[in-house]
């Protein structure tokens, strides 16, 4: 440099080990004399340098001055102190709570935003909610820190929910990454006025706006996030299942009625939505569903119990996985109480109309209803032998599949065939006999299987037919009216007159 260095000798020292770029760009900024002092200066006092005799600042002013400033640029340069394994372990600690950075998610391409959306889980915050290639994102509005991020393969289904109890039709959206266990905590829930309060907006793709202007349906906007989304959509519809009990406050966002029951789970208030797919306990965290092949069986999938029948209690039985028979009744039962009692009659037709679904048990149901369905109703007045008829056919269904076909043979009494075989009968009562005690030695060593005998599974009743109540009634009443004496037939054919109505 063409500089004496008296008067730069700082720069004069280091340009020689500066690299060539900044070398270069040094020389064209220190051509000018008076430039360059300045540079000199400037240099001498942000690194904690003496001041120079030939500046004009003075002494009291320098000292002031250079603490703060070497202050700030210690504070913006200083390095890191903790190491990235102590920063691994407090990220697993703070989890949620901490606003992550973008560093891990900024490739992932943003395909739909919604701006400036209350959430409710799985943070409770105003949030931009983003529907990434990868993941979905919660975005502070303002720090534009990432608040949450869930993987976008991990969500299994969507919900779009007509909120209960609002001044205003609203929707509410559910994101599910397990129908229930421990790994569906992981759920997405937000709400949205049915009609938009005021303008706004939504992006698609990176930079394309969509506005949103004030009293607009948002349902399509919402329909369009979880297409974007990509898991099943499942919305619960009046035309499925409505509500007995008008809502307490506000419209519902389905203007057919409400698809759903206020229930309680333990001390949480919820709703239980009422779909074709199945049943979602929604709006209070954590979400579960069951699907109608989750539910146990057509007779105990959903059972509903009510002592006095202003309110009752649902019971959803859900369907478990088992590796054997024997374990083929278990599952895990959850119960919601309160519910209105007036509910029972849409909930009872909704289980009526999809209980041939319960435990993938489509085909046997069918059957099963169809079987009872045919048998004919019986008109005009019934007889004790038309009851004896009604009860044999009403115990064909407890009776052994062995005797059905077959294979067991009869000991009560002897037969034509008996008379025929002369000496031979005896041989034949005596193989027959054998045989009887066997098969009932096997028999009262077996273990009854309650899938074959209906009497033995939980909470079952022996069944009375209708007919056998009212002959019942009848005989009742005729002794209060001091009716005609009843009569019977001898064995010989010839009625007799029971002596205790003499």
């Amino acid at each position: 440099m063409s500089l004496s260095t008296s008067k730069t000798p700082i720069i004069n020292a280091i340009a020689p080990l500066l690299p060539n770029e900044m070398a270069s760009g040094l020389a064209e900024l220190t051509t000018n004399s008076p430039q360059a002092v300045f540079f000199e200066t400037f240099i001498r006092f942000v690194t904690g340098g003496d001041r120079d005799a030939s500046t004009s600042i003075s002494s009291s002013v320098w000292t002031q001055k250079q603490g703060p400033v070497i202050n700030t640029i210690n504070s913006l340069t200083r390095p890191a102190k903790r190491t990235r394994e102590n920063d691994d372990e407090n990220n697993e600690e703070l989890g949620t709570k901490r606003a992550r950075t973008a560093h891990d998610v900024q490739d992932d391409k943003v395909l739909f935003t919604l701006h400036s959306i209350s959430a409710t889980c799985p943070i409770r915050k105003k949030v931009h909610i983003l529907v990434c290639e990868n993941s979905v994102r919660m975005i502070n509005p303002s720090s534009k820190a990432v608040e949450a991020v869930i993987s976008r393969d991990s969500i299994t289904r969507s919900f779009l929910l007509p909120t209960r109890n609002k001044t205003k039709a609203h929707w509410t959206v559910v994101l599910l990454s397990s129908d229930a266990g421990k790994s569906a905590a992981e759920q997405v829930i937000f709400g949205v006025d049915a009609v938009a309060a005021s303008t706004t907006k939504v992006t698609e793709g990176g930079d394309a706006e969509l506005p949103i202007s004030k009293g607009q349906d948002m349902h399509p906007i919402l329909k369009s996030f979880l297409r974007h989304v990509g898991a099943p959509i499942h919305q619960p519809t009046s035309r499925v299942f409505k509500s007995a009990c008008p809502t307490h406050v506000g419209i519902s966002a389905d203007a057919g009625g409400i698809p759903g029951v206020e229930a309680y789970r333990a001390a949480k208030a919820g709703t239980l939505w009422f779909m074709e797919e199945g049943v979602l306990w929604g709006e209070s965290k954590p979400c579960e569903f069951w699907s109608v092949q989750d539910l146990h069986s057509r007779s105990d999938g959903v059972r509903l119990i009510s002592a006095t029948g202003r309110t009752c209690t649902v019971i959803f039985k859900r369907h478990a996985a088992v590796e054997n028979d024997e374990d083929a009744d278990a599952g895990e039962e959850t119960e919601f109480s309160m519910v209105d009692g007036r509910e029972q009659q849409s909930i009872n037709n909704w289980v009526m109309q999809y209980r041939d679904s319960f435990g993938g048990e489509k085909s046997k149901g069918k059957v099963g209803q169809d079987r009872h369905a045919a048998r004919a109703l019986p008109s005009g007045p019934i007889t004790i032998h038309q009851l004896v008829a009604e009860s044999d056919s009403e115990d064909d269904d407890f009776t052994d599949s062995d005797a059905r076909s077959g294979s067991v043979v009869s000991s009560l009494g002897g037969s034509d065939s008996d008379e025929e075989s002369g000496s031979d009968g005896d041989d034949g009562e005596e193989s027959a006999a054998e045989t009887d005690d066997e098969i009932m030695a096997q028999r009262e060593d077996e273990k009854l299987d309650p899938r074959h005998h209906p009497l033995l599974r939980e909470g079952a009743m022996p069944r009375m037919s209708k007919g056998l109540v009212e002959a019942v009634v009848a005989m009742v009443e005729n002794d209060f009216d001091g009716g005609p004496a009843s009569v019977s037939e001898g064995e010989d054919g010839m009625e007799e007159v029971d002596e205790l109505d003499d």
